[in-house]
């Protein structure tokens, strides 16, 4: 090999490392560079659906707790009117023990267990979830104490005072 090659080759590669040496560091930096810019925006990603998860768990309990407050008043208007008539019927015939009444304070007892479990039931998710600091976790738990003292057996005595309340 002649010199004259040898300096060609070797002015080629130096110009080569020269112009690829900075071009192959600018690439590796901006391969970091777009990782972790990728790594930050699925972080973000990742932060605004726990938000919005979060935000939407917190409606429906709202909302379940809205819709629990209205059948609550339904059940309240429709135990006074059934506990207004088996009394009534109880008083006009003198009958105390007659099937129908005990079918009545049946239904009522029913419905008295069902509550406390509902409101459990509703308080347990929301303690699952993080919710128990809000203002919602609170009334809820305002209805749960009432429904701690309601009777467990259909007797429209028992019945009549639980229900004066």
């Amino acid at each position: 090999m002649n010199v004259e090659t040898a300096e060609l080759i070797k002015a080629i590669m130096t110009d080569a490392i020269k112009i690829l040496g900075p071009a192959a560091i600018a690439a590796y930096a901006t391969y970091r560079a777009s990782k972790a810019q990728f790594e930050i925006k699925l972080k973000e990603i990742d932060k605004n659906h726990a938000f919005e998860a979060r935000k939407n768990l917190f409606q429906y309990y709202k909302d379940r707790q809205v819709q629990f407050a209205d059948d609550f008043k339904k059940l309240n208007s429709s135990l006074g009117e059934t506990l207004g008539f088996v009394t009534g019927y109880t008083e006009g015939s003198g009958e105390g023990n007659s099937t129908l009444i005990n079918q009545m304070a049946d239904l009522v007892e029913l419905y008295f267990k069902m509550i406390p479990t509902e409101i459990e039931l509703t308080l347990r998710d929301m303690e699952k979830n993080g919710l128990k600091d809000t203002e919602e976790y609170e009334k809820l738990m305002s209805y749960k104490l009432p429904t701690n003292n309601l009777p467990t057996n259909a007797n429209i005595e028992t019945l009549k005072r639980v229900y004066s309340y």
